[in-house]
């Protein structure tokens, strides 16, 4: 989990997994950030310290799911480097599947 803290409360928030991995790669299962504090930057820099965390346990890419319908979200997935994922078997094919591969330094 990857949060951002304004006045004692969580701004915005990433939760995902690390350790269960599905074909070796991370999957962000909740990106959240309050009405208020939207627009800013903050889930993005939460998704940024969740790729992070990820390049540091060597995993090789992070895959989410968001609904086809939802510009924003797919506007700032892409900024920060998500694609679009089509894998042979599509779990919930009404949504968009991203992933973003993590180049090892």
């Amino acid at each position: 989990i990857c949060v951002e803290v304004e006045e004692n409360k969580i701004a915005s928030m990433v939760a995902g997994y690390t350790d269960n991995l599905m074909d070796g790669m991370a999957y962000i299962s909740i990106v959240a950030t309050h009405c208020k504090a939207q627009g800013r930057g903050l889930a993005s820099n939460c998704i940024k310290r969740f790729i992070d965390v990820c390049r540091e346990k060597e995993i090789s890419a992070v895959h989410l799911y968001t609904d086809r319908s939802n510009e924003i979200a797919k506007t700032m997935y892409r900024k920060i480097g998500f694609v679009k994922y089509e894998p042979e078997f599509e779990a919930r094919p009404n949504d968009i599947h991203l992933i973003y591969r993590i180049e090892m330094e």
